[in-house]
């Protein structure tokens, strides 16, 4: 049994994490941007951004990701609660 996610996050998103992640990792901000403008961003479009037309599902990402856990949670339950009752199992449309 195999759930495909694609957890999506804004491109500014996910500057300002790598920041603060690589900021406490002792780098300088001038490394980070310069790493980021010169391989990260044409990385994620050459490499993530492709991997969302194979999920089954597609997370959005921000700060309050409650309801899109809940919602995850339940189509787990079910999904497994019908593969053990041998029925087939309808993963929700792209």
């Amino acid at each position: 049994m195999d759930l495909k996610l694609f957890v999506e996050a804004d491109a500014d998103e996910r500057i300002v994490r790598r920041i603060r992640r690589n900021l406490s990792r002792g780098l300088r901000l001038e490394e980070i941007c310069d790493f980021y403008l010169d391989s990260v961003r044409y990385r994620h479009c050459e490499f993530c951004e492709p991997t969302r037309q194979h999920a089954d599902l597609v997370i959005p990402g921000g700060k309050d990701q409650r309801q899109e856990a809940e919602q995850l949670l339940e189509l787990v339950r079910r999904w497994v609660s019908e593969a053990i009752e041998g029925h087939a199992v309808a993963l929700p449309s792209r």
